[in-house]
């Protein structure tokens, strides 16, 4: 049987510290993610930054709001 088809991707675990962060601003933040299986640590000095760690994809425009955070 291919596993490869069956199974899901585990999951990765991170830890996130922030060191700086402007009130004023969301995007300037700075701080360093560990990656907990290799216990590699990458530094980030903006939320673009962050977002490439982590591998998350580049937003455009607003982020809609939470249903029931009105």
């Amino acid at each position: 049987m291919d596993t490869a088809k069956t199974s899901a991707a585990a999951p990765e675990n991170f830890i996130l510290r922030i060191y700086r962060r402007d009130p004023g601003s969301a995007r300037d933040i700075a701080g360093t993610v560990e990656v907990v299986a290799t216990g590699m640590a990458h530094g980030f000095n903006s939320l673009r930054e962050l977002q490439q760690i982590l591998g998350v994809p580049e937003r455009r425009g607003p982020v809609p709001a939470k249903e029931g955070n009105r």
